[in-house]
């Protein structure tokens, strides 16, 4: 993909609408489409809250920012917590180390994730979170790269 200012993703969907949203069976209607999920966003100029479809980009995005404790509920009683939490920080310093732009470092370990990645400071941060698409457009082909890679 060539590297541009526009964002192209599969969206989620579910069920069947028309061009206005409204639910429909298409069977019986021949203008119905699949169904794009909708999610609430804040906009990143005005702040204000603001509707769009889920995209599967959004979706790997918050699985591995919001994943740790996730897989920490499931892993069996045996597993070392400490071990686990830093094994996650290591795929995210192997996904980040392509582009660490794309992502934000806690190098203070305060547990925020909130300063710029860089070369020089991905490897000492505590956690990592990837940036939305829309704050960096190159998240997408980080993802993208990563994972035809593996």
């Amino acid at each position: 993909m060539e590297k541009s200012s526009s964002l192209y993703t599969t969206a989620i969907t579910s069920g069947f609408c028309d061009t206005s949203f409204n639910t429909c069976n298409p069977e019986t209607n021949g203008n119905c489409y699949p169904c794009p999920v909708i999610t609430e966003t804040k906009d990143e100029d005005t702040g204000d809250s603001k509707e769009v479809p889920l995209s599967t980009v959004d979706t790997i995005i918050e699985t591995i920012n919001e994943g740790t404790d996730a897989i920490l509920a499931v892993a069996p009683e045996d597993t070392d917590e400490t071990t686990l939490e830093e094994s996650i920080v290591e795929f995210k310093k192997d996904l980040c180390s392509s582009e660490p732009t794309a992502c934000l470092c806690d190098t203070d370990g305060d547990g925020e994730a909130n300063e710029d990645c860089s070369e020089d400071n991905l490897d000492n941060a505590t956690d990592i979170k990837i940036k939305s698409p829309t704050e960096n457009p190159e998240v997408q082909e980080l993802i993208a790269d990563y994972l035809q890679q593996q």
